[in-house]
């Protein structure tokens, strides 16, 4: 913070006083949250606070500068026409549809020791009724969430749909994690929440 104080100082102004402060106080306390959890060995949590931090720090930023990114320009001056900005989406969700199978295959062959040259393939195991109905609901769960944030964000000119679009894709990315988490993590997530 001295540095940035030094080098940037409209910056630092805006993370200590202006709109930043905020994503500042979250991203310390989840980098502390994050310390004591790895203190106590609960590193499953630990991931959540460590990704809380990041984001909030990046948020932070990014409202520290607000309404100036650029020098002289504001938001709305720097942003790409709207065709652009939309070939970008469905670009992005072209590449989602192509990219996600794949993680989510590479996820399941090495948390199942997959890669492993000198194990024996386990024999499949089959997985009860109730977990796999629960995974599709999630996994159409998911699909109504990107498209209901896809379309709130490219269709509709109102900042409250914006702002649910966005949700929504921030429910898509949680809900689609956990159609594809193996029943080991989701046991294991269920857990967490319990306690």
């Amino acid at each position: 913070m001295a540095v940035l104080r030094v080098d940037a100082p409209s910056l630092y102004r805006g993370l200590i006083a202006g709109d930043g402060r905020a994503g500042l106080i979250v991203s310390v306390l989840a980098g502390v949250s994050t310390l004591v959890l790895v203190w106590r060995r609960r590193f499953a949590l630990a991931r959540g606070t460590t990704a809380l931090a990041v984001a909030a720090i990046v948020a932070g930023w990014a409202l520290g500068q607000r309404p100036v990114f650029l020098p002289g320009l504001t938001v709305a001056q720097a942003a790409a026409p709207r065709a652009t900005l939309i070939a970008v989406v469905v670009a992005v969700l072209v590449g989602a549809v192509i990219l996600f199978p794949s993680l989510a295959l590479l996820l399941r062959l090495v948390l199942r020791g997959g890669f492993d040259p000198g194990r024996q393939p386990d024999a499949p195991a089959r997985r009860p009724v109730a977990p796999l109905r629960r995974s599709r609901l999630l996994a159409r769960s998911a699909g109504a969430c990107l498209l209901a944030g896809f379309g709130l964000l490219t269709v509709a000119d109102a900042g409250w749909a914006h702002t649910i679009g966005i949700i929504a894709l921030f429910g898509f990315a949680a809900l689609g994690f956990l159609a594809v988490a193996p029943a080991d993590l989701a046991a294991e997530l269920a857990d967490v929440d319990d306690a």
